[in-house]
């Protein structure tokens, strides 16, 4: 299924529900790459990667740290094979050294609800109509936008404004937590799980999602 893309998270964007993505099979992926050449053009590289397997779901993060690049994709788990193996066949050539894989399990997002698959099913075809709109690169029907929008399985992310003399790109920062735990942890609550839902009011983390012996990101 076509979707939307970003390169820059400080764009205003729009999003699928989860459920639109599960109704269609596919599953949210994560890729930490450390890059032999950090310094080289990072987002374009990795753009023509994803576009060359097929994947037109995907955000691409340059990160601060042990690791240069977060890929974050949508994608069935056959398109998820042909990017693992491209990546591993060509990491000489990418220039990568290090690739870490997680499957999130559970994608969870504040203004979903709880939707499911079934809920999208009788809006298909006004979902394909959007993803078909996207991928001619046309214009986008506001009204097909507002109805998916207003049935809960499409938001759009707006940037905030910053009235201050500090620009978005300097202002806004992206976190991810990756939280993995062991089966022998699977009786007892984690100290980061603990410190989360002790904290989670002032951090805004209520609805998070705990799975004890799998891998969660958020």
């Amino acid at each position: 299924m076509y979707s939307f893309s970003r390169r820059n998270i400080h764009e205003p964007r729009l999003v699928w529900n989860p459920a639109v993505h599960e109704l269609y099979g596919e599953k949210c992926y994560y890729y930490l790459l450390r890059m032999k050449n950090p310094q080289q053009k990072l987002v374009d590289v990795f753009e023509a990667v994803l576009k060359e397997v097929g994947i037109n779901s995907y955000c691409i993060y340059v990160l601060y740290g042990y690791y240069d690049v977060l890929l974050r994709i949508w994608a069935r788990p056959e398109r998820r094979a042909t990017l693992s193996h491209r990546l591993e066949k060509d990491a000489r050539f990418l220039a990568i050294e290090a690739v870490e894989e997680f499957i999130a399990e559970v994608v969870e997002y504040m203004w979903a609800g709880k939707i499911t698959p079934q809920d999208v099913a009788p809006y298909k075809n006004r979902v394909e109509d959007l993803c078909r709109a996207v991928a001619a690169g046309s214009a986008l029907d506001a009204e097909l936008v507002s109805s998916l929008m207003h049935a809960g399985l499409l938001h759009q992310i707006n940037v905030p404004s910053d009235s201050s003399s500090v620009s978005k790109e300097e202002s806004l920062i992206k976190f991810y937590w990756l939280w993995q735990s062991f089966p022998e942890q699977r009786q007892q609550t984690s100290p980061i799980a603990y410190a989360l839902l002790r904290n989670s009011p002032k951090l805004g983390t209520d609805r998070f999602t705990r799975e004890l012996g799998s891998q969660i990101i958020w």
